[in-house]
């Protein structure tokens, strides 16, 4: 399942991040909105729900808003480079994971 969606998700945002203009500003809004939706999820767990939830939305914002301006205010080649690290990191902490379990 990982490997299939992967193979389909991963061109679409690559075209998006390589567009840029609109399709990235869609592409950044809607992985805010999950990941948000997530950290909410998560904050809701802990008795201090309201003031995790106010500080998930500052950090989560401001890590989109970064990703946005890698690639508005710099290469193409430079928002790939980035994507491609935290890709490979990502990956990586998941065998590493999967080895150590």
């Amino acid at each position: 399942k990982r490997v299939l969606s992967a193979l389909i998700i991963a061109p679409v945002v690559l075209w998006m991040i390589a567009a840029a203009g609109v399709p990235l500003l869609i592409l950044v809004i809607f992985c805010f909105c999950v990941s948000f939706y997530e950290w909410v999820g998560l904050a809701r767990r802990t008795n201090k729900k309201n003031i995790l939830i106010i500080t998930g939305a500052i950090y989560v914002g401001l890590c989109f808003l970064a990703c946005y301006h890698i690639r508005a205010d710099y290469s193409l080649k430079i928002a790939i480079l980035f994507i491609t690290m935290v890709w490979v990191s990502d990956i990586g902490a998941y065998f590493t994971g999967k080895i150590l379990k």
